[in-house]
């Protein structure tokens, strides 16, 4: 995780403040860079109060984050000298080696920082002063860390509440240790954010943009594809995700366009999968252009934190994702149209299949830039960490609890630890999967006839109808608790209508794939694969079920 941070949040840092977005702010500077750490809410929490003075810029800010830490190491060091007053032996010897640690440490520090205002001219400079002074910034920097390290490596097989061998320590004793240690906290901070200054001073928007790509499935035509607006990137993981999203946004239209031409001179079972594809990839355009919109809010919602960041994140992941999901099924809309494919409509199909990688890679940065900013929302992580425990022990109750933890884990911060909203969340993923699974039924059976297309038809009617049960039993499940509250026969009726119209959808689900009990095993490869993901969401719907059940119950 730490590693993927520094990968992907260090360029946000920027060296002029002028290469910023005019509605940049101190404060969102702060927690972008502090990304670039191991430690971001603390990174942030100690740096806020330095915004003013920072001013967005990267060296202003590295030489705060070394003093914040100098700061540190001198409590720290005065609060050995008095520890050590009243100790004896081992534990006294092992308190005088810290002293001597954290005050070189604190030395080291200052030296650090010194170098590090020299940075920005020996950058300009260029040549070997640059490389010189970032060298001894980054070597005084690691080996104050260093020192903290040892300073508590000291007690070691120390029994420090008494002498030599055995005991506890003491209250105040365990207290330093624990301070040291959140010291080492602020000095990684601190050479994290120097290492992140330098990368910034060395790198250009080519270079990050190659970096940046190397998380997706098709590397070399994401750096392609985003290279030309490298002077509109500026390093900044959410301008990027943005574009990669607008330039698969722009190709879906494009062959949106070409099967709408082609489709004029086809006919058939052909035709009918080129409309199909029409349809298919205007949604897929519509869906990525509603997740551009969704990502450009990231920003604002990873600093005020709570549920509003996870639900801009989910938005913009879940519509890229379906868009993805569109253009594939509109490739296997001409798996069984027969082989002997003109050369344009091949050249069409293979178009869709390069949509489909742009599509791809645009979803993978996105999913890089959610897991950065969630790392610094101010409020997301605690809540989260909670929240993922919540739904894992929620989800012990279902019949497929990975598959109830995976789908639900990224609402973990609009969950917070609540049943309803839990139930309330699984019921809305089962009705997603539901409607994913009710268009590919009609697709299916444009291309289908006989007794296939006979029980597609009926497919598409018990789908559409367990998709509205779906939705009036989410519905009655937000009514449950109000009902608790007020008693009576109120909550009993509520409960009784959720569990009822999600168990008909759940009914509705089997009953579509028993339509085709007497001939699956003659089926074409594209029911096949229909039928694999009705059994899917029967699961999801199990799920869904299991937790409004385990709502009611308890």
């Amino acid at each position: 995780m730490a590693s993927l941070l520094l990968l992907i949040a260090v360029i946000f840092t920027v060296i002029s403040p002028a290469a910023m977005a005019a509605n940049d702010n101190a404060t969102d500077f702060i927690l972008r860079n502090c990304a670039a750490t191991l430690y971001p809410q603390l990174c942030y929490k100690s740096l806020k109060p330095y915004a003013p003075a920072v001013n967005q810029s990267p060296l202003t800010l590295a030489v705060a984050a070394a003093n914040v830490s100098l700061s540190k190491i001198k409590d720290a060091s005065l609060q050995t000298v008095r520890l050590r007053r009243n100790s004896t032996g081992r534990v006294g010897a092992a308190l005088r080696d810290c002293v001597e640690s954290l005050r070189t440490a604190a030395d080291l520090t200052k030296q650090s920082a010194l170098e590090i205002q020299k940075l920005g001219p020996a950058a300009q400079a260029g040549g070997p002063s640059f490389a010189w002074e970032v060298s001894n910034a980054q070597t005084w920097m690691s080996a104050a860390l260093t020192n903290e390290d040892t300073c508590i490596d000291g007690f070691d097989g120390v029994g420090v509440g008494g002498e030599g061998g055995g005991g506890d320590a003491s209250a105040a004793l365990k207290v330093f240790i624990g301070t040291v240690g959140r010291v080492k906290q602020y000095t990684s901070n601190a050479l994290a954010l120097l290492n992140a200054l330098v990368v910034a001073a060395t790198e250009n928007s080519s270079d990050f943009i190659r970096r940046s790509c190397a998380v997706t499935l098709y590397s070399q035509l994401c750096y392609n594809s985003l290279k030309p607006y490298e002077s509109t990137v500026r390093r900044s993981p959410l301008t990027l995700s943005i574009a990669a999203a607008n330039v698969s946004l722009s190709k879906i239209n494009n062959a949106s366009l070409q099967a709408a031409e082609l489709r004029r001179n086809s006919a058939g079972r052909v035709s009918a999968a080129l409309r199909d594809c029409v349809e298919l990839l205007g949604t897929a355009a519509e869906l990525t252009k509603q997740s551009a919109a969704e990502i450009q809010k990231l920003g604002p919602a990873a600093q005020s934190g709570g549920p509003s960041f996870a639900w801009e994140a989910s938005n913009a992941q879940t519509w890229m994702s379906a868009a993805l999901t569109n253009e594939d099924t509109c490739i296997d809309g001409f798996s069984d149209a027969g082989r002997g494919y003109a050369a344009v409509l091949k050249a069409f199909l293979t178009k869709v299949r390069r949509v489909e990688q742009y599509t791809s890679n645009a979803l993978a940065l996105l999913n890089a830039l959610v897991e950065v900013l969630t790392a610094i929302s101010p409020t997301a992580v605690s809540a989260t960490t909670n929240s993922t425990d919540f739904i894992s022990r929620s989800c012990a109750v279902t019949l497929y609890p990975n598959l109830c933890y995976t789908s639900l884990k990224r609402y973990a911060t609009t969950v917070k630890q609540s049943p309803l909203t839990v139930a309330v969340a699984a019921a809305d993923v089962s009705l997603v999967k539901i409607k994913d699974a009710a268009l590919q039924a009609v697709v299916l059976r444009r291309g289908s006839t006989g007794r296939a297309s006979a029980a597609l038809r009926d497919c598409v009617d018990l789908l559409r109808t367990a998709a509205h049960l779906t939705k009036q039993s989410v519905a009655e499940t937000q009514k449950l608790v109000p009902a608790a509250q007020s008693g009576g026969s109120s909550f009993s009726w509520e409960a009784s209508n959720a569990q009822t119209w999600m168990s008909a959808a759940l009914t509705n689900e089997d009953t579509c794939i028993d339509g085709f009990h007497d001939f699956r095993g003659g089926a074409g490869s594209s029911v096949k694969r229909f039928l694999a993901k009705v059994e899917r969401v029967e699961k999801y719907t199990s799920n869904a079920l299991a937790l409004l059940n385990a709502l009611v119950d308890g």
